[in-house]
């Protein structure tokens, strides 16, 4: 599974940036976010709104906290430390190649709510794309079957709901949630990668085979 996760944020990251450097599809950018705007609904400002207030980085650092509770209450100092890697690493690239780039905010439509930072990538996206694949990978894997598919079933529309409503609210291009996604699988896929290198014994006994079969 974390093969395909990789696979899509890679997808998803060379889409945002391709959007971004290609003047020619700037103007796709501007029409899918009005397209999206255009179904504005008091209920669905309402909405989004309150994803606005539970995908940004307090909310973020909240659940992530909540984790590594359970995490060292279980005695997973490991996982511990990947929580604290995949949360500070997704922040600080999120952070800085919206300085590296400093896209400026869409101004087509009105922003339902206050944005702070550049515009790429969409850091709400990003967090949303790390806790998501977070919970896929580390956490899913620990539940019992029946729960494990409901599980990964609901967690992987969150990113999806996040994304979309960032474009809802004006505040971002669907370049900069495609930039967001990317970079949020790619990164916490790359340390689950470790994770299993490192501290699987499973993956070793696979590794161990192959190297058996092959000789």
């Amino acid at each position: 599974m974390v093969y395909y996760v990789l696979l899509l944020g890679c997808l998803s990251l060379f889409c945002g940036i391709y959007m971004l450097h290609n003047l020619a599809l700037h103007a796709l950018d501007d029409q899918m976010l009005i397209w999206v705007t255009q179904y504005r609904t008091t209920f669905l400002d309402s909405l989004t709104i309150l994803m606005s207030k539970l995908g940004g980085m307090p909310a973020f650092i909240v659940v992530l906290c909540i984790y590594g509770v359970v995490f060292v209450k279980r005695k997973k100092y490991v996982k511990t430390a990947f929580l604290l890697l995949s949360s500070i690493g997704a922040i600080g690239i999120g952070w800085s190649l919206k300085y590296a780039v400093n896209r400026d905010r869409p101004q087509l439509i009105e922003h339902l709510v206050q944005s702070y930072g550049a515009s790429f990538p969409s850091a709400h996206s990003l967090y949303a794309a790390v806790l998501a694949t977070f919970t896929l990978l580390f956490v899913c894997q620990d539940l019992h079957h029946k729960y494990r598919n409901i599980c990964i079933y609901i967690i992987s529309y969150w990113p999806i709901a996040m994304g979309t409503s960032r474009v809802y609210l004006g505040v971002h291009y669907p370049s900069d949630v495609l930039a967001g996604w990317g970079v949020g699988f790619i990164w916490v896929a790359l340390l689950y990668l470790l994770y299993q290198h490192k501290y699987t014994p499973h993956f070793h006994e696979k590794s161990k085979l192959k190297i058996e079969v092959k000789s």
